[in-house]
């Protein structure tokens, strides 16, 4: 859990990996396979799962700014 960031940017995404190293990130999600793609293209970390007790972070998505339907954890793959 202390590995575990809230983000509701992919800028904040980015500012968190650089400043407190690996981790997952908590982050919501449109549900649409190009935002997922671009969140791993431009912060280099991928979904890794959408946990069954979700909470609400923001109400859009991190990468578009559309309604989001999923908070996602996200992380690297090794």
């Amino acid at each position: 859990k202390n590995k575990t960031y809230q983000c509701k940017t992919m800028d904040e995404i980015i500012k968190a990996l650089e400043e407190k190293g690996d981790g997952f990130i908590e982050a919501m999600w449109c549900g649409e396979e190009e935002c997922e793609d671009k969140v791993k293209e431009v912060t280099g970390v991928g979904s890794r799962c959408i946990p069954n007790e979700q909470h609400e972070l923001s109400d859009v998505c991190v990468c578009c700014g559309k309604p989001a339907k999923k908070m996602v954890l996200w992380g690297k793959a090794y």
